[in-house]
């Protein structure tokens, strides 16, 4: 091989790798592609997402994971959710493929990304962009929260791994029954105890024989 035909190789070599690389580095530029990492949802900086509604939809996308389908959620509220390319707010579903490409390892991550202007999926299966397509346009940061909720539990029931979804993100109650009557009035019982307690001993004490003798 000639020399110049081993730098024209080279070069092919290196756009090559350069091309491969640009949705990587891309990625790596945005937040939730490295909190995404670390956890399963990403939340928006601001607005702030309800805390009930984020207990739910950490309920809904952990019940997913134990059920077997393990789904990452992107919640996206603004450009500076998107760190260094904010060029990609509005265009939900090319930001959902992005995104799955930085997380996933060894093989494709169900990603669901959200935004105020709808919802992408990246290896959700073949219904996964029509379930999300069903679901509009969220607008706040709670209603893409409620969307990725709905989402989620639709996109695990079309992978074959349904899920209960009964009472997402409650706490155990615990009823309360009241105070017992018996320990409501434990003081004034002592304290009656105690009075009488006194009182015997002094009626005792006025009682007892006197030590003399009579004449």
């Amino acid at each position: 091989m000639s020399s110049r035909a081993a730098r024209v190789l080279a070069l092919l070599l290196a756009a090559a790798l350069l091309a491969g690389a640009a949705p990587r580095a891309l990625a790596d530029a945005d937040p939730p592609s490295d909190v995404l990492l670390l956890q399963d949802v990403y939340y928006p900086y601001a607005p702030k997402v309800s805390p009930d509604l984020q207990a739910q939809l950490d309920d809904v996308v952990g019940r997913a994971r134990k059920a077997g389908f393990h789904i990452k959620v992107a919640l996206v509220a603004s450009r500076s959710d998107l760190g260094a390319i904010p060029q990609m707010m509005g265009h939900v579903v090319q930001y959902a493929d992005l995104l799955q490409r930085e997380i996933a390892y060894l093989r494709p991550q169900p990603t669901l990304a959200a935004m105020p202007t709808g919802f992408g999926t990246s290896a959700t299966g073949a219904q996964g962009p029509a379930i999300v397509a069903k679901l509009g346009a969220p607008r706040t940061a709670d209603g893409m929260a409620r969307g990725a909720i709905a989402a989620v539990e639709q996109l695990a029931a079309a992978n074959g791994h349904p899920l209960d979804t009964t009472n997402l993100g409650g706490r155990r109650v615990q009823h309360h029954k009241g105070t017992p009557a018996a320990l409501l009035f434990a003081p004034f019982l002592l304290l009656a105890l105690a009075v009488a307690a006194l009182s015997l001993r002094r009626r005792r004490r006025y009682e007892a024989p006197s030590g003399g003798t009579e004449s």
